[in-house]
């Protein structure tokens, strides 16, 4: 929401500021606790580790590579409106997660 907010507060113009590596950084961690979580029901299903690391691994690069990807050409497309597309986006997913329907 805090980002919502905030894109909603820079809808001036300004070009935006360069990421700091700690803040990329913190959004990985937060963004990696459903991984923990997922992590967790794989160990009550006694799932092997090299595979379900083999599997994390391998869905983390390609959806980050497919994020980095779509993130660009939004980026491109939408111009300022970016970070406001972004956070609506997160909401949502957040939402239809906590709904229950992912």
């Amino acid at each position: 929401m805090a980002g919502l907010v905030q894109a909603r507060r820079d809808g001036g113009g300004e070009a935006p500021a360069p990421q700091r590596m700690e803040r990329l950084l913190l959004a990985g961690l937060v963004l990696s606790g459903d991984n923990l979580a997922a992590g967790f029901a794989l160990g009550t299903y006694q799932v092997g580790i090299v595979l379900a690391a083999a599997v994390f691994g391998v869905v983390s690069v390609a959806m980050s590579l497919a994020g980095l990807e779509l993130g660009a050409r939004i980026g491109a497309a939408a111009g300022e409106r970016s970070e406001l597309i972004a956070c609506v986006l997160l909401i949502v997913v957040g939402a239809v997660i906590a709904a229950g329907v992912l």
